[in-house]
Protein backbone atom coordinates (compact mmCIF):
# COMPACT_ATOMS: atom_id res chain seq x y z
CA UNK A 1 0.00 0.00 0.00
CA UNK A 2 1.33 3.41 -0.90
CA UNK A 3 1.48 6.28 1.54
CA UNK A 4 -1.65 8.35 1.47
CA UNK A 5 -1.07 11.75 -0.08
CA UNK A 6 -3.08 14.92 0.34
CA UNK A 7 -2.91 17.97 -1.91
CA UNK A 8 -4.09 21.29 -0.51
CA UNK A 9 -4.69 24.32 -2.74
CA UNK A 10 -5.03 27.40 -0.54
CA UNK A 11 -3.97 30.97 -1.27
CA UNK A 12 -4.08 32.25 2.33
CA UNK A 13 -0.77 31.86 4.16
CA UNK A 14 -2.27 31.45 7.63
CA UNK A 15 -4.65 28.76 6.38
CA UNK A 16 -1.74 26.98 4.69
CA UNK A 17 0.08 26.89 8.04
CA UNK A 18 -3.02 25.48 9.75
CA UNK A 19 -3.29 22.72 7.13
CA UNK A 20 0.42 21.97 7.46
CA UNK A 21 0.13 21.59 11.23
CA UNK A 22 -2.93 19.35 10.98
CA UNK A 23 -1.52 17.11 8.24
CA UNK A 24 1.84 16.78 10.00
CA UNK A 25 0.03 15.76 13.19
CA UNK A 26 -1.71 13.03 11.17
CA UNK A 27 1.65 11.81 9.78
CA UNK A 28 0.41 12.14 6.21
CA UNK A 29 2.36 12.94 3.06
CA UNK A 30 1.07 16.19 1.67
CA UNK A 31 1.78 19.06 -0.66
CA UNK A 32 0.39 22.55 -0.33
CA UNK A 33 0.05 24.83 -3.33
CA UNK A 34 -0.57 28.53 -2.90
CA UNK A 35 -1.85 29.21 -6.42
CA UNK A 36 -4.69 27.43 -8.17
CA UNK A 37 -2.92 27.50 -11.52
CA UNK A 38 -0.25 25.17 -10.07
CA UNK A 39 -2.86 22.49 -9.42
CA UNK A 40 -3.38 21.09 -12.93
CA UNK A 41 0.34 20.64 -13.73
CA UNK A 42 0.76 18.97 -10.31
CA UNK A 43 -2.10 16.58 -11.06
CA UNK A 44 -0.56 15.66 -14.40
CA UNK A 45 2.40 14.21 -12.48
CA UNK A 46 0.84 12.95 -9.23
CA UNK A 47 -2.53 11.66 -8.15
CA UNK A 48 -3.30 12.54 -4.53
CA UNK A 49 -5.72 10.47 -2.51
CA UNK A 50 -7.52 13.66 -1.51
CA UNK A 51 -7.53 17.21 -2.82
CA UNK A 52 -8.54 19.94 -0.38
CA UNK A 53 -9.54 22.96 -2.40
CA UNK A 54 -10.34 26.55 -1.52
CA UNK A 55 -12.86 28.36 -3.74
CA UNK A 56 -11.95 32.03 -3.40
CA UNK A 57 -8.56 32.40 -5.07
CA UNK A 58 -7.19 34.97 -7.51
CA UNK A 59 -7.12 34.32 -11.27
CA UNK A 60 -8.50 30.77 -11.22
CA UNK A 61 -11.03 29.84 -8.54
CA UNK A 62 -11.53 26.46 -6.96
CA UNK A 63 -14.72 25.67 -8.87
CA UNK A 64 -12.92 26.18 -12.19
CA UNK A 65 -10.18 23.78 -11.03
CA UNK A 66 -12.79 21.28 -9.86
CA UNK A 67 -14.63 21.35 -13.20
CA UNK A 68 -11.32 20.72 -14.97
CA UNK A 69 -10.53 17.80 -12.65
CA UNK A 70 -13.94 16.21 -13.18
CA UNK A 71 -13.72 16.61 -16.99
CA UNK A 72 -10.45 14.65 -17.29
CA UNK A 73 -10.40 10.86 -17.19
CA UNK A 74 -6.95 11.08 -15.62
CA UNK A 75 -8.16 13.06 -12.59
CA UNK A 76 -11.93 12.59 -12.34
CA UNK A 77 -11.56 9.83 -9.69
CA UNK A 78 -9.72 12.08 -7.19
CA UNK A 79 -11.62 12.77 -3.97
CA UNK A 80 -12.15 16.51 -3.65
CA UNK A 81 -13.15 18.33 -0.49
CA UNK A 82 -13.91 22.02 -0.79
CA UNK A 83 -13.06 24.07 2.28
CA UNK A 84 -14.30 27.60 1.78
CA UNK A 85 -15.51 30.72 3.54
CA UNK A 86 -18.45 30.69 1.11
CA UNK A 87 -21.18 29.34 3.34
CA UNK A 88 -24.50 30.25 1.72
CA UNK A 89 -26.66 27.30 0.63
CA UNK A 90 -26.42 28.21 -3.06
CA UNK A 91 -22.61 28.49 -2.83
CA UNK A 92 -22.37 25.09 -1.16
CA UNK A 93 -24.75 23.63 -3.75
CA UNK A 94 -22.62 25.09 -6.57
CA UNK A 95 -19.54 23.37 -5.12
CA UNK A 96 -21.30 20.03 -4.86
CA UNK A 97 -22.78 20.35 -8.34
CA UNK A 98 -19.30 21.15 -9.71
CA UNK A 99 -18.21 17.76 -8.41
CA UNK A 100 -17.00 18.18 -4.84
CA UNK A 101 -17.31 15.05 -2.73
CA UNK A 102 -17.71 17.15 0.42
CA UNK A 103 -18.02 20.84 1.27
CA UNK A 104 -16.75 22.24 4.58
CA UNK A 105 -17.03 25.87 5.56
CA UNK A 106 -14.37 28.05 7.19
CA UNK A 107 -13.63 28.55 9.93
CA UNK A 108 -13.48 24.84 10.67
CA UNK A 109 -12.59 22.79 13.71
CA UNK A 110 -9.35 20.83 13.31
CA UNK A 111 -11.02 17.67 14.68
CA UNK A 112 -13.79 17.90 12.08
CA UNK A 113 -11.28 18.32 9.26
CA UNK A 114 -9.16 15.43 10.53
CA UNK A 115 -12.23 13.20 10.78
CA UNK A 116 -13.25 13.97 7.18
CA UNK A 117 -9.71 13.38 5.92
CA UNK A 118 -9.67 10.00 7.66
CA UNK A 119 -12.99 9.09 6.04
CA UNK A 120 -11.70 9.95 2.57
CA UNK A 121 -8.40 8.13 2.86
CA UNK A 122 -9.62 5.33 5.14
CA UNK A 123 -7.15 5.63 8.01
CA UNK A 124 -8.00 5.35 11.69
Amino acid sequence: MHNKCILVVEDDEINRLVYQEILESMSLDFSILSHAEECIPYLNDRQPDLLILDVLMPRINGLQILKHIRSSTKTQHINVMIVSALAAKDEIQAGLEAGADYYMTKPFEADELMSKIRQFISIH
